[in-house]
């Protein structure tokens, strides 16, 4: 059933009899019956203060912003119910995410799923208010965010903002946030202290108590439980007092488990170079070394992110090696059998420059001809602008074994002005909304090994990577931005998923092709659902009537929308509509000059 049930409903409302006869609606008319109270709507608060700062009157954009702080206060005024759910969320992030761990990032980049782009949204606007002199209230919803949100990576935005605020109020909170009972909580709060001391122009003196307070949590008997979530935070401060911790966890017997966290920070933030030699000898491995081939695979990647001749050495030589016996689905991934050379590839390309296209070159010549690995570094040449091998990437596109692979090849080609690959992901996403999951293959399972991670053949793990595939579908046909990708997007607005028909609509308004906007009109028409009892429909539609401004304000296109999004349930959509057209009326309900 088509879930674009809402513009047909509104628009026959229009149509009843003495919907005529009532007076047009406009800016003002909104404001005096603050309607916007009612309806906080992010996206609608974040234009006014950012791109339409000046699509308003002064007065009525004060007016607009007070109103929608008033209900932005009674967000963060959080009960506890929501607390509750929330706190069940945090604990199941990564389900509620759908990515996590090494499964997470398999085949390529993973854009965010609906649900996080529309938390990010609250904080952002958080970030604006505080720009725009609300500091009491973005401080109180910063202070929410990181006591409550089930996203690890806004709940360190939000400690950041909590620091331009206030420093010593956030720095007290997040301290008491350190004496918590549960060790959960703990171990989330000891890397938000971190990014909290390290914001910009946080006092040296209370940085300096954070780090005494992280580095007691990579002693004695909490090292255990805390050493790890304590060196995220350590390196998060950037401060060099942390060095010397650091410096102690990166070596020894004790300390493997922080090797990977510890000697990271100690290169990549703070250019020790030291750990070096570490990282090399890690590089070894053997029959009888305790190194895995998944720390030879950090170690190496370590190194050629820091531009280290060592680590591109070491890809070299392994993926020039002889290609290794299949991995089986209950091989584990630390085996010696595990082949690493996927990964390797991938690792590569994330460290770019000459030296990753030289080794990928030379790997070429030694690799199985027709592999999915000789496939797999054809992609990453092109992904950093090597077209030498473009054929061979256009010759898999399809495959099925090889899902996640089409995505990063249609997007790779694209980016080199091959548009080859949008029937692929039409016909890709097809299977996937169906619940075709791929045959992944020897080769896809011995990159998740190679990665340390273990193959889960559970049907909840299968549902994931399948909504997990749509979702990189819906952004790759945005990144491609083609005529031709907006047919498949708009079918992706009626997808059984409600956020990532939610992926689709914030897909669509990134699009600049002129022929996105019949796509804008129906996603302006779709239910997203909801999410913590909220409906996702205001945020989400706000968010395609600003992607139809900022890419087809002056087009044709743009009317279709504005008419559209004039019928919207929700006011703050309405608002934003009318102000992308420019103040119509006057304080008074006159016509502006």
């Amino acid at each position: 059933m088509t879930r674009h049930l809402t513009l047909v409903c509104l628009l026959l409302a229009v149509a009843l009899p003495g919907a005529a006869d009532e007076p047009p609606e406009t800016v003002q008319t909104l404001l005096e019956a603050k309607a916007l109270e009612t309806d906080s709507n992010f996206e609608l608060l974040d234009y006014l203060i950012e791109e339409g700062r000046d699509a308003l009157p002064a007065d009525q954009r004060q007016t607009a912003l007070d109103q929608l702080v008033v209900g932005l206060k009674a967000d963060v005024e959080i009960t506890p119910e929501e607390q509750q759910a929330a706190a069940m969320a945090a604990a199941g992030a990564g389900l509620a995410q759908l990515f996590g761990g090494s499964d997470g990032a398999e085949f390529g980049g993973v854009a965010q799923d609906a649900t996080w782009q529309i938390w990010n949204g609250w904080v952002d606007s958080a970030f604006v208010l505080q720009r725009a002199g609300y500091t009491a209230e973005s401080t109180a919803f910063f202070a929410k965010c990181v006591e409550v949100f089930p996203y690890s990576d806004l709940r360190g935005r939000c400690a950041i903002g909590l620091a331009l605020g206030d420093p010593q109020g956030a720095y007290d909170r997040v301290m008491a946030l350190t004496e918590a009972v549960d060790n959960e909580t703990k171990k989330a709060v000891l890397p938000l202290l971190g990014e909290l001391s390290g914001a910009e122009g946080f006092p040296d003196e209370l940085r300096g108590q954070a780090v005494t307070r992280l580095t007691e949590f990579t002693t004695g008997m909490q090292k255990a439980t805390f050493g790890s979530a304590a060196c995220r935070g350590l390196v998060a401060t950037g401060d060099p007092r942390a060095v010397p911790t650091l410096q102690k966890l990166s070596s020894g017997m004790m300390n493997t488990e922080f090797y990977s966290c510890a000697r990271s920070g100690l290169l990549l933030t703070f250019n020790d170079r030291s750990v070096v030699p570490l990282l090399e000898k890690d590089l070894g491995g053997g029959m009888f070394s305790a190194v895995t081939p998944a720390d030879r695979l950090r170690a190496a990647a370590l190194l050629m992110r820091a531009g280290e001749a060592s680590g591109f050495a070491f890809a070299e030589t392994e993926l020039t090696k002889k290609q290794k016996k299949g991995l089986s689905k209950f091989m584990q991934p630390d085996s010696e059998d595990v082949d690493i050379r996927p990964a390797l590839v991938t690792a590569l390309v994330r460290a770019g420059g000459d030296d990753a296209v030289r080794v990928l070159k030379t790997a070429m010549a030694s690799v199985e001809k027709g592999s999915w690995l000789e496939t797999w570094i054809a992609v990453g040449l092109l992904e950093l602008g090597d077209t030498s091998e473009i054929a061979l990437a256009k010759a898999a596109l399809g495959n099925p074994e090889w899902a996640f692979t089409t995505v990063r090849i249609a997007t790779a080609l694209a980016k080199n002005g091959d548009y080859s690959g949008i029937p692929a992901l039409g016909s890709l996403y097809d299977s996937a909304a169906r619940g075709v999951e791929p045959d992944w293959g020897q080769a896809a399972l011995a990159y998740l090994a190679g990665e340390g991670a273990a193959y889960d053949s559970s049907e909840k793990a299968k549902r994931a990577r399948l909504i997990r595939l749509r979702h990189q579908i819906a952004s790759a046909l945005a990144d491609i931005d083609q005529p031709d990708s907006v047919p498949i997007l708009t079918g992706v607005l009626d997808d059984a998923e409600p956020a990532v028909r939610a992926s689709a609509a914030y897909a669509l308004s990134r699009m600049s092709t002129p022929e996105a906007a019949p796509g804008l009109v129906a996603a302006l028409g779709t239910d997203y659902g909801t999410f913590e009892g909220r409906s996702r429909n205001p945020a989400v539609h706000a968010h395609v009537v600003r992607g139809a401004v900022a890419h087809h304000a002056d087009s044709d296109g743009w009317g279709l929308v504005a008419s559209t999004a004039r019928l919207n349930p929700a006011p703050s959509v309405r608002f934003l509509s009318l102000c992308a057209d420019g103040p119509t009326d006057s304080p008074a309900g006159d016509p502006a000059t």
